[in-house]
């Protein structure tokens, strides 16, 4: 819009986050991000998740962090664990939590935690200042997101077409 007054989520979140401080003090020493992934984690191996890391690490690279990859967690340094969330919950569930070093984003599944990352990059790429410091949980509010089914037949789909007891 070119009303000067508008203002979209994105760009409050971009001024807004000027003033206020950087959430962890091993970030705010070195802005150097540690991106734990376990490649034995079959969730947090899987394609949708690499994809999303590699978002992630746009965003950070982006917004000045250097980052590094590894398999477990290192002292001192910031690190952003995904991982698969162990508590049982609804598929595309997303956790982003607090930890002593870091932030952990988790998934109930690949889709949840490609999810989590990029949330995690929209935050850095609009919000580098408060990136990490809010927590978040998020469900899937619908349990089945659509359903398709497809007229290419008069003669065969005329008949569910029309059956009142099919559509409820």
């Amino acid at each position: 819009m070119s009303d000067p007054l508008f203002l979209n989520r994105r760009n409050f979140m971009r001024g807004s986050s000027a003033s206020l401080a950087v959430a962890s003090p091993a970030l705010a020493a070195g802005r150097s991000v540690v991106l734990v992934r376990n490649p034995s984690d079959p969730v947090a191996a899987s394609a949708p998740v690499r994809i999303a890391a590699q978002a992630l690490e746009q965003a950070l690279t982006g917004a000045g962090f250097s980052l590094r990859h590894s398999a477990r967690v290192a002292p001192g340094k910031f690190n952003i664990i995904a991982a698969a969330d162990r508590t049982p919950g609804p598929g595309e569930s997303l956790s982003l939590t607090a930890q002593s070093d870091g932030i952990a984003a988790t998934g109930a599944d690949a889709r949840g935690l490609a999810y989590a990352l990029y949330e995690l990059a929209d935050r850095v790429r609009y919000a580098p200042q408060t990136a990490f410091q809010k927590p978040l949980a998020e469900s899937p509010a619908n349990p089945v997101r659509s359903v398709m089914r497809q007229f290419v037949s008069e003669k065969l789909d005329k008949p569910w077409f029309y059956d009142r007891q099919m559509w409820p």
